[in-house]
């Protein structure tokens, strides 16, 4: 059979873990490789209200003026990087809608915040790092929002600075927020408020761990707050406010932070982001299963103590596990729900404690591929029939899991498929996770 492959149409299959519900557009942004758009703005600026524009990994050098109604999406935070040197902020808020899956870094000169928030109200600020910029991280100005699973590090001034009256409290539930200066972990003053719950504030300099002035409140809940400094005198981790009855000041041993690993130790197993694996230490950080017994789990892993863990990572899939004294259960008994290995009273309590209640569900976000190798567009020589073709493909999917792909050629003008050239479910022939 003569081979005529010049030119081929490739086709990715997909089999997710979830189905998207979505019905509003995705617009794709990628800086290197075949997509809608190749800047973050461009791909806002052409969306409409419902749309979500999704960013694959890179670094990606602008400043980014979010729009009313789009989410903004990254393909994970430590991949994907928006680096802005230009402007007063690196994302400037609107109203109704998310921003997730990003690194925000800004340091051109000395008032970049990472994200600018001004009489903005339902945005959420999840799953990011927001981290060395030359203002605050995050600058709440008269706006009610929700900042959730971030890390917060390392910024010039603020983690997080709330300023000013709004119509309702900023939520700021389950950050790690370390090693900021010369103001404050959390900053709140002139009028704002805040609900502070299941966060880690640590070693944060200038005004101590959490800063309250000008009558700004907080509403403290289950947080960790531990060795901050106020003018050189330790401790300072309150300032102008009152210790939460249910707050703890203790190491909360984190894996690596000096090289950027916040997860919690534990010896029943940790995520390891170097290995991609979990490991176990010697010693078990005293923040797990120490968050608000009335915020849910989530995706944390079995075993989780029926309760979330303090910190950025509580409440999702890289949760350190629950230690109980001894080895991880290696089977799960029914009823067990906070996997100490036995059914008993603490299983009830968890049971009744959540008795009848429902989580409020998310829409699914849609998967997301984009073919690296061959490009778009690309002729394709092939003079004997066993000749290989390599081909590369990213394939996402920010809150499920891609199980399998399949890749096709089509032959024919008429888009008729002529056959599976291949198919992968761990990316080792033929598709690459990045």
């Amino acid at each position: 059979m003569e081979v005529e492959r010049m030119r081929r149409l490739l086709v990715i299959v997909l089999y997710l873990l979830f189905v998207s519900t979505c019905r509003a557009s995705t617009i794709m942004v990628d800086d290197d490789s075949p997509a809608d758009f190749m800047t973050i703005q461009a791909a806002i600026d052409a969306s409409e209200e419902g749309d979500t524009v999704f960013v694959a990994p890179g670094t990606y050098t602008e400043s980014v003026r979010m729009k009313h109604g789009v989410n903004l999406q990254g393909a994970g935070a430590e991949r994907t990087v928006i680096d802005g040197r230009a402007w007063t902020a690196v994302v400037r808020a609107a109203n109704n809608c998310r921003l997730d899956g990003l690194t925000i870094t800004g340091y051109a000169h000395e008032d970049i915040d990472g994200v600018y928030c001004e009489d903005v109200k339902n945005f959420t600020i999840s799953n990011n790092i927001i981290k060395s910029n030359t203002w605050n991280g995050v600058n709440a100005v008269r706006s009610s929002i929700i900042i959730s699973n971030n890390l917060i590090l390392d910024n010039t001034c603020a983690g997080i600075f709330c300023n000013y009256e709004s119509s309702a409290k900023t939520l700021i539930i389950n950050n790690t927020i370390r090693g900021n200066r010369n103001e404050a972990g959390i900053n709140v003053w002139l009028g704002a408020a805040a609900l502070v719950a299941n966060n880690i504030i640590a070693s944060n300099t200038g005004w101590g761990g959490i800063y309250c002035s000008d009558g700004g409140t907080v509403t403290l809940v289950k947080n960790n707050v531990w060795g901050n400094t106020c003018c050189m005198i330790p401790p300072a981790d309150y300032v102008g406010c009152e210790p939460g009855e249910t707050d703890i000041s203790v190491d909360p041993l984190f894996a690596d932070p000096n090289n950027g690993d916040y997860h919690l130790e534990s010896q029943a197993g940790r995520w390891d982001p170097k290995t991609q694996n979990w490991v176990k230490d010697d010693v078990t950080s005293p923040c797990i299963d120490a968050g608000d017994p009335n915020t849910l789990i989530g995706l944390e892993p079995f075993p989780n103590g029926g309760r979330v863990n303090m910190g950025a990572y509580g409440g999702t899939a890289q949760a350190s596990k629950s230690y109980f004294g001894k080895p991880v259960c290696e089977t799960i008994v029914a009823g067990d729900i906070n996997g100490d290995c036995k059914v008993d009273f603490y299983d009830l309590a968890i049971m009744a404690g959540n008795w009848l209640r429902r989580e409020s569900l998310r829409d699914n976000q849609p998967p997301n591929v984009s073919i690296r190798q061959p490009k778009s567009g690309q002729t394709i020589g092939i003079y004997h029939q066993d000749d290989p073709i390599e081909i590369i493909a990213d394939a996402y999917d920010v809150d499920g899991q891609v199980a399998r792909v399949e890749f096709y050629a089509d032959g024919s003008s008429s888009g008729t498929v002529i056959g599976n050239i291949g198919q992968d479910s761990d990316g080792s022939d033929g598709w690459q996770m990045k």
